[in-house]
């Protein structure tokens, strides 16, 4: 039988251990949530049983890593970033845990080019660092994974922050809210065109079988995020891991706004893993979408549950 591994993405929604708080000195879990919060993610992580994971929305990295170490999760990886000294923290990071040995680990720096080329104010800095990891799964092949989370669809800056037009409550009411949101749309699209073209030079240089996968915070189909999957070039192209499961159930949400579904965290996937393509090295057979939480709450079961569905991809080795 041929090697098989799992990847996924865990939006964790607020990761932050007690008395440490989230955005607002109000939010501040008491020591029962936070057992709630880490006992409800230790479940989800013994129920998926991921190879490789990559987290977003991580604020406290080592209650997490150790989450991870008693699943047999041991090599660690957190994205880089300022180190916050006040108590109400703003900065969450990406972070990636494995079974599988850790040969390397960078981050995506935006090309100074494609900076000049795009118009974009400089420096430009991703709104959340990515973390890029390369791994060596046993029987495979070293793999590369990014680990993302975009720029999300909130305005951009707060009412009475950046006034626009001379009636304040009108722009406070209409002009933030809409150009405040077209800026973060622009800022994602950024993102996505500096990851786009870091990976495309690292296959360039290194051709590997790679990953990127998290909290896209938008829908691939969109326009913003549609070139993301580099275009036909099958060699450089990106593809979401549902679309190439042999298996292909419904594409469920991973988010909720309301009654309203979307997906936003996302599992891409280099031609290697395609099973038409002519020099794959392995195949998806399934994607998982774990949105039992999302679908059908359990008011004692789920009270700190993510806002986001996990997301896994099974892979077997076709070498």
């Amino acid at each position: 039988m041929n090697p098989a591994f799992s990847i996924a993405t865990f939006n964790l929604f607020n990761f932050v251990e007690p008395p440490l708080a989230y955005y607002d000195a109000e939010n501040i879990y008491d020591a029962t949530q936070w057992q709630r919060k880490c006992d409800w993610t230790r479940d989800r992580l013994i129920e998926m049983a991921p190879d490789i994971i990559g987290f977003q929305e991580v604020f406290s990295a080592a209650p997490l890593a150790a989450l991870c170490e008693a699943q047999g999760l041991s090599h660690w990886a957190l994205a880089p970033g300022p180190e916050e000294q006040d108590f109400i923290r703003c900065k969450p990071r990406v972070a990636l845990a494995s079974r599988y040995p850790i040969v390397e680990t960078a981050t995506v720096q935006p090309n100074p080019e494609l900076v000049k080329a795009l118009g974009l104010a400089q420096p430009f800095h991703f709104s959340r660092q990515p973390l890029k990891v390369r791994l060596h799964v046993p029987g495979f092949s070293d793999v590369r994974v990014i680990v993302v989370h975009l720029k999300s669809p909130r305005a951009a800056w707060q009412p009475g922050e950046r006034p626009l037009i001379a009636d304040e409550e009108l722009d406070q009411r209409v002009a933030t809210p809409v150009l405040g949101r077209w800026a973060s749309a622009l800022q994602r699209s950024a993102e996505a065109a500096m990851l786009c073209l870091d990976l495309m030079n690292d296959q360039l240089r290194d051709p590997l079988p790679s990953v990127i996968l998290g909290d896209f915070n938008g829908d691939l189909g969109s326009d913003l995020l549609t070139l993301l999957q580099g275009g036909e070039e099958d060699a450089y192209r990106l593809q979401d891991a549902h679309d190439l499961a042999l298996y292909q159930g419904d594409r469920d949400p991973t988010h909720y706004w309301g009654a309203n579904g979307s997906v936003l965290d996302h599992i891409l996937l280099s031609a290697q893993f395609n099973a038409g393509f002519g020099q794959s090295l392995a195949q998806v057979d399934e994607v998982v979408v774990w949105d039992r939480h999302l679908r059908f709450n359990d008011a004692e079961q789920d009270r700190m549950a993510s806002d986001h569905a996990p997301v896994l991809a099974r892979i077997s080795v076709r070498i």
